[in-house]
């Protein structure tokens, strides 16, 4: 699916935002948030040999994986 196209609008209607560019932002800050203050053993489990924060594609995608 296409994040931009089908869940950031999605999530935007559903928590009242008035577009989905706060939806992608949110995400993304919170994402760079969190892989600076990581736990880098229970990162490298989600994001094997991972350089770099995860993109909100790949983030998302792990977590919905993890969900399931």
């Amino acid at each position: 699916q296409s994040l931009s196209k089908e869940v950031y609008p999605y999530v935007a209607q559903r928590l009242s935002y008035a577009d989905w560019h706060g939806v992608e932002r949110v995400i993304r800050l919170v994402i760079l948030d969190a892989w600076e203050r990581r736990n880098p053993a229970a990162w490298e489990d989600c994001f094997p040999g991972q350089r770099k924060a995860p993109t909100n594609k790949q983030f998302i995608a792990v977590l919905a994986q993890r969900l399931r």
